[in-house]
């Protein structure tokens, strides 16, 4: 049974957006670190050798994964594996 072109559009745009939205929250933790917390003196370059923003990435791929698996719900039952597979192409390089 092939699978319809617009669940599997559907499945990459949502795919797509969910990494886009999430590399734009990661840029602003970023900036938002550099901007106002490492330059606190002292603190900030504790802080930043013991790369506290780094943690923020464990909540990021949790959000990530939760949004790709959100994201299947549009992918019928019988969808090949090769089609399931598109969203770790898309988002493991990141």
């Amino acid at each position: 049974m092939p699978t319809s072109r617009p669940a599997v559009l559907r499945y990459v745009l949502t795919v797509i957006a969910i990494t886009a939205a999430l590399i734009g929250v990661k840029l602003l933790i970023t900036w938002a670190a550099e901007t106002f917390l490492h330059p606190i003196p002292i603190l900030g370059g504790w802080l930043k050798s013991l790369e506290i923003v780094e943690l923020s990435n464990i909540v990021l791929f949790a959000l990530l994964g939760f949004g790709i698996g959100g994201a299947a719900r549009y992918l019928p039952a019988k969808t090949s594996l090769g089609l399931k597979s598109i969203a770790l192409m898309l988002a493991l390089p990141l």
